[in-house]
């Protein structure tokens, strides 16, 4: 049915912007029961939205879906809009689009470029981007999975910092995918802001369990250098370092569990 799109959105909309709408309302729409109403473009006074859901329950969400370059200031205006309204926002970026400062993709990587948006974007919704990747050929479009990323600095400290060109600011971050399985949305007020997102699990949150169960299956009453090196072994893959060396300082000031001090030291200077 992609001829519909020729007659959906603004004439100024690209092909990209429109198909990546049409996809998210039907594929939203298919895994949530409770949604009485959809549409596309939505007016609100100053706003259009690109997709409007509203709940049985009353409640209305409205999907930002974004391709173009966007600006932090922008995002903050668009969340105030719709939330003074009391609308929930589910942002969704089209991950090799302009909003990204290089290609995202549904896999972990290191050391990957990210614009001020994404950044934002990741602390607004606690750890979590998502993205949709789009595949357009001769007017046969496919789409990959709906994905999340949860981003962590690198170990790398020269990479910490903002990076300034001559096209843009961005930042380094390592990637880790979160997978999605359930398209159920959930309605939440978090960092200030009422946003919409999956039920997809917290990376760090999921981290900190599994390190606690290994801690408590091996009666781990001091971690030391080598059972350190057991869970970087274990772990390293699925987590990276960093979001490691972070969840075990964590486990460590909420007394989970006990840390050698001189390895504890250690972790420190590696995530401070």
């Amino acid at each position: 049915m992609l001829e519909d799109l020729s007659i959906e959105g603004s004439s100024s909309e690209s092909r990209v912007h429109k198909l990546m709408k049409y996809y998210l309302l039907n594929k939203i729409a298919k895994h949530n029961i409770l949604i009485k109403e959809k549409s596309l473009e939505k007016y609100f006074g100053n706003r259009y939205a690109d997709i409007y859901f509203k709940m049985k329950n009353g409640i209305e969400i409205v999907v930002e879906v974004q391709n173009s370059a966007i600006s932090v200031n922008e995002i903050r205006n668009r969340m105030n809009d719709y939330n003074k309204n009391g609308i929930f926002v589910l942002w969704i970026l089209n991950g090799d689009g302009k909003c990204c400062f290089s290609p995202k993709q549904p896999i972990d990587q290191t050391e990957i470029k990210m614009s001020p948006a994404e950044i934002f974007l990741h602390r607004m919704y606690g750890g979590r981007v998502y993205y949709l990747k789009l595949k357009d050929k001769k007017k046969q479009a496919s789409f990959f999975q709906l994905y999340g990323l949860h981003f962590s600095k690198t170990l790398e400290k020269k990479y910490r910092g903002m990076f300034k060109t001559r096209y843009g600011n961005f930042f380094i971050r390592d990637t880790h995918v979160i997978k999605i399985t359930d398209l159920k949305l959930l309605q939440t007020d978090f960092s200030g802001y009422k946003i919409a997102r999956f039920y997809d699990k917290n990376f760090r949150n999921h981290c900190e369990l599994e390190l606690n169960a290994f801690i408590h299956k091996f009666q781990l009453i001091e971690i030391n250098k080598k059972t350190l090196g057991k869970i970087i072994k274990k772990y390293k893959i699925k987590f990276g370092k960093f979001i490691l060396f972070y969840s075990l300082i964590r486990l460590q000031d909420s007394k989970k569990c006990k840390i050698n001090g001189k390895v504890l030291s250690k972790i420190r200077k590696k995530v401070d």
